[in-house]
């Protein structure tokens, strides 16, 4: 089977139960301050994430996307799922506390998990994301996300991208987030250029080598480092 990938016809295995698979998990705060246009924002850079990377003919395939919400409690809105089978995500609603380090330690338990069954299954794998969105700070003990999220990025287990919206303790997020992956603010509430940057990074991933250097795309046009 061939398909029409950046210009270029490429040949497709007809079975593609074998193909390698990235694990991401989206980490979404819907905390009561998440109210009104910000989780409005959100569940529509949500929804354009999800049509952009269905689109892409690699990482429709290969990459296997789980949501978690945080606002009150964690929950696990959608487990993992390849992209090209993702079914619609629900519309998130806002209330609650915001309980980041549990939410964190959840996503990363999830990932050992998946990875685990790759492993078992004898699939190469990308190494994992968790990609994180907040306006606020921890309202739990955070100490075991940052403990977990930092030995993670030094082992090279995953990758974690966290990003501040509106009122975020980005001095928090911060001390949270690893060196090599600074925190970002999100400019005003740009969430569709967030997550189309996010879906753009996955096709990126999806389309390299196991194991290898992937350059991932600016995200000037809706992010900045916090000073």
């Amino acid at each position: 089977m061939n398909e029409l990938i950046d210009g270029k016809m490429v040949e497709l295995p007809e079975d593609t139960g074998g193909e390698p698979r990235c694990a991401v998990v989206i980490l979404t705060d819907v905390s009561a301050s998440m109210a009104g246009e910000p989780i409005a924002q959100l569940n529509a850079g949500l929804a354009e994430f999800q049509r952009a990377l269905a689109d892409d003919p690699l990482a429709s395939r290969r990459c296997e996307v789980a949501l978690v919400k945080f606002g009150g409690t964690v929950e696990i809105v959608q487990d993992f799922a390849v992209a090209s089978t993702l079914p619609t995500l629900p519309t998130l609603r806002a209330g609650g506390n915001t309980p980041m380090g549990e939410a964190i330690v959840k996503a990363a338990d999830m990932l050992a998990t998946k990875k685990a069954a790759y492993r078992s299954e004898g699939r190469a794998q990308y190494r994992p994301w968790i990609f994180m969105i907040t306006d606020g700070q921890p309202t739990d003990d955070y100490s075991q996300a940052l403990t977990r999220v930092h030995q993670g990025d030094q082992s090279k287990s995953f990758l974690f991208y966290a990003v501040g919206c509106f009122g975020a303790d980005m001095g928090t997020l911060g001390m949270i987030a690893p060196p090599s992956t600074p925190p970002l603010y999100l400019q005003g509430a740009k969430f569709r250029e967030l997550f189309r940057w996010l879906s753009d990074s996955m096709g990126r991933v999806a389309a390299s080598t196991p194991g290898g250097m992937t350059a991932l795309p600016s995200a000037g046009n809706w992010g900045t480092i916090a000073a």
